[in-house]
């Protein structure tokens, strides 16, 4: 009986901590969310580059996906598009393949892909290859958007 009290004790310790230290936080992630909008979409390849290298730092990384995730879909496609929509221009995708074929950017290891990647196929029933398709596709029609766009 002891050991439940306590680690109920410990439970309550810990959420009352959260709560006190929760609108600071909440600030911080703000910032961190605000600063990640500013950076995107991306216009080209060094832009590209340089993002990828900054989701290295893990908060970036974190703040990076709570972003993806708050863009949405009506599904998998619908949501990989829009996130690749909201984080490369058309422009800068042109130049893009996903394996990098044909002397284009190979888009397929990135970092930033990779959380897409594990966002899109835990909030949707996609699988790898699936998600893989869509993003294949998404960057070979790119020249036709920019095409539109014009």
């Amino acid at each position: 009986m002891f050991v439940s009290i306590n680690m109920a004790l410990k439970s309550i310790d810990q959420r009352l901590g959260r709560l006190e230290t929760g609108p600071e936080g909440a600030v911080c992630d703000n910032e961190g969310l605000e600063l990640i909008k500013g950076s995107l979409p991306l216009n080209d390849i060094e832009a590209i580059t340089a993002f990828d290298n900054l989701l290295s730092n893990k908060e970036v990384s974190k703040q990076f996906k709570k972003y993806v995730t708050g863009i949405g879909g009506s599904c998998g496609k619908d949501n990989i598009s829009r996130i690749l929509k909201s984080v490369f221009t058309n422009a800068c995708a042109v130049n893009c393949s996903w394996m990098g074929r044909k002397n284009n950017f190979a888009m397929h290891k990135l970092r930033c892909i990779a959380i897409v990647k594990d966002v899109v196929c835990s909030s949707f029933s996609t699988k790898e290859n699936e998600f893989e398709q869509m993003c294949s596709e998404w960057l070979r029609f790119a020249k036709q958007r920019l095409n539109r766009e014009k």
